[in-house]
């Protein structure tokens, strides 16, 4: 019932995966603007020697964070970096690269000494060093560093959103993650066989229920 109609379902939403996906906004929120009120007092009594993305539940947590901390894998699963000067993003650990899900390069490193995104940027011209990137990456990786646009100013690199165009959390979606996640097989084959027919279903021009 929660699928979409196009998939055979009638599309209610989940009220669990919606609730996880609020509780991730609250959460979003959180990482976002670590010098609010909430965000300092919270850090101190749960996390004082981390940050929200390390934090562990602890031994009595309140309900709101244990909530809270259990929708971070959806923020997880969703967030990555946007490259400003590359000087906060680890190369071969972080979550930067435009590829979905994965959004790290496949490969361990080639080269070392290199550490951060930084490395392989020119700063004079504000693009990337072509003859590093192609030999730190497979050319799979190559294309998509090189499609990746740099900023001619190097602003400092930002966490965005990576399903919504303009890098920003949506509750929207969210959701669709969310719930693509938990019905992942079953989405998957509905999308493949059933959708036409659904939606012919759906759009058939039947005579209504007479009086």
């Amino acid at each position: 019932m929660c699928h979409s109609r196009d998939e055979g379902g009638l599309g209610f939403r989940s009220l669990y995966d919606f609730n996880l996906t609020l509780l991730a906004k609250q959460g979003w929120w959180l990482a976002q603007n670590p010098d609010s009120l909430a965000s300092r007092l919270l850090k101190a009594k749960y996390f004082p020697h981390n940050s929200f993305w390390q934090a562990s539940l602890g031994s009595a947590p309140l309900v709101c964070c244990w909530g809270i901390l259990e929708a971070r894998s959806i923020l997880e699963r969703g967030l990555r970096w946007r490259v400003g000067n590359g000087n906060l993003i680890r190369i071969w650990h972080d979550r930067w690269l435009e590829r979905p899900h994965l959004f790290r390069p496949f490969m361990p490193p080639l080269v070392s000494g290199v550490e951060f995104v930084a490395d392989p940027i020119d700063a004079e011209s504000a693009s990337w060093n072509l003859n590093l990137v192609k030999e730190l990456f497979p050319p799979c990786e190559v294309v998509l560093i090189l499609a990746s646009p740099l900023s001619c100013r190097l602003h400092p690199d930002k966490l965005m959103w990576h399903y919504d165009l303009n890098g920003l959390f949506s509750v929207k979606s969210a959701y669709k993650v969310v719930f693509n996640r938990r019905f992942e097989a079953s989405s998957s084959q509905l999308s493949l066989s059933g959708v036409p027919m659904w939606k012919a279903l759906w759009k058939a021009n039947v005579p209504s229920e007479g009086p």
